[in-house]
């Protein structure tokens, strides 16, 4: 190779480095992203929003009413909708354009309460996986929509009825097992082979829960955690190899549980919700199936729908819940986003109701905090800073006329490159964020 040739290589591979520097793409294969927590790896979105929604949205499709979240690999959006009292349906979409690639219909009859779909689908591979409203887990190729297998946990288990808002938990995926809630009077979790859909396991019952299970190792041991209420409620830790009880607390009790627990470090635990039940950190002591949990500190407090995102040494949490709606004045006092130190708890700034953003969701990306207003769909960016509120812009991307109406836009997000996945019940968009 001659001088001239590898000086300009050179500057090609200079070049070319330098454009990987912008936005770098990483798949949101499951709800809340590729570890469950909200957070996402990509850098180079955009610093600041402009209020001109229109430059920013590149598409948007109408769905039926609902509150299922989207997943996104490689080029592909999957996303569940509901015929009202119908049909179970798996929409792919291209995300470059919406356009439908293809979509899976399975005859759902019935109604729910809060109606339409509250799953994000599950991808993994070359298959991807969903749990309906009524219980339907089902397993389908990617590629051609093609069904593998599905399991009806309400039929095999005997279930009358499913949970008052229905089952609203996205399939987790753990080694060889799809963990799924069965919530009966015999039966809590299950765990499916993801290739077969046989039963791999079962555990006691838990009671009543809206809350997702979620996955962690505490300590060097892997576990499954699930919030619940009745028959003993509270917390209890499942062993993901067979489903046998590794321990359980009751120090946190709420009678609608909603977010999942969120492991914070090696040893604590935050857990909130709504309901004027609060937040509570615990610490957990010894290990394996011989944990025991210990009060840190708890807050009057709580997010309603969503878990709150670690960012260093603070949370970042949506203090809003119903109680926040009886009146405006008590929004101010007691409602908006709040950045608290994890050691102690301590509050360093709220928002009130400037602005209050309802009980929407939120992902910490490149140094940001991208919030989907619950109340109205406003899009806002937020900079990390525990020591003040930064906005950095907002959109009015839904064109919501009536900015103090709650629509329940409560639907988590996903962000891949650069494209971040809104829903706003009958409605999904995606936004640009790209620089």
């Amino acid at each position: 190779m001659s001088p001239f040739s590898l000086s300009f290589l050179r500057r090609f591979l200079a070049l070319l480095v330098f454009a990987l520097q912008g936005v770098q793409a990483a798949d949101w294969p499951q709800f809340q992203g590729p570890k469950r927590l909200g957070i996402s790896e990509e850098v180079g979105l955009v610093s600041s929003l402009s209020s001109e929604a229109g430059t920013i949205v590149r598409w948007r499709i109408d769905l039926h009413e609902g509150f299922g979240g989207a997943a996104i690999v490689g080029d592909q959006v999957f996303v569940m909708d509901r015929e009202p009292a119908k049909a179970d349906v798996l929409l792919c979409l291209d995300l470059e354009t919406g356009e439908e690639r293809w979509r899976y219909v399975e005859e759902v009859a019935g109604k729910l309460s809060f109606p339409g779909s509250r799953n994000t689908p599950t991808v993994e591979g070359d298959r991807v996986y969903t749990i309906g409203g009524f219980g339907q887990v089902t397993c389908l190729d990617r590629q051609s929509s093609r069904r593998i297998w599905q399991f009806a946990i309400m039929k095999e288990f005997g279930v009358s009825r499913p949970p008052n808002w229905g089952y609203a938990q996205s399939p987790l995926i753990v080694g060889e097992a799809l963990v799924a809630c069965v919530l009966s009077d015999d039966v809590g979790l299950v765990a499916l082979d993801k290739r077969t859909g046989r039963v791999l396991w079962k555990t006691d019952p838990v009671g009543s829960s809206m809350s997702q299970p979620v996955y962690c190792e505490i300590k060097g041991v892997p576990q499954i955690l699930i919030l619940s209420k009745d028959k003993g409620g509270g917390l209890a830790s499942f062993s993901p190899e067979d489903g046998r009880l590794l321990w359980k607390s009751d120090v946190y009790q709420n009678r609608i549980p909603i977010p999942g627990p969120l492991l914070v470090g090696e040893d604590r635990l935050f857990l909130t919700g709504g309901y004027e039940t609060g937040s509570v950190m615990l610490r957990l002591e010894g290990a394996g199936d011989a944990i025991s949990t210990r009060e840190i500190y708890r807050l009057e407090g709580g997010s309603q729908i969503h878990p709150p995102v670690v960012a260093g040494k603070y949370l970042y949490i949506l203090m809003n819940e119903n109680a926040n709606y009886k009146v405006r004045s008590q929004r101010e006092e007691t409602g908006g986003l709040a950045c608290l130190r994890i050691e102690d708890g301590s509050e360093l700034w709220r928002t009130g109701n400037d602005p209050f953003i309802g009980r929407g969701s939120m992902i910490l990306a490149d140094g940001k905090l991208i919030v989907q207003d619950g109340h109205n769909g406003i899009l806002r960016l937020v900079g990390v800073s525990p020591e003040q509120y930064r906005p950095l812009g907002e959109a009015n991307v839904f064109q919501v006329r009536d900015l103090d109406v709650d629509l329940k836009f409560w639907s988590p997000l996903a962000l891949s490159d650069g494209r971040l996945l809104m829903r706003g019940q009958n409605q999904l968009l995606c936004v640009d964020l790209r620089q």
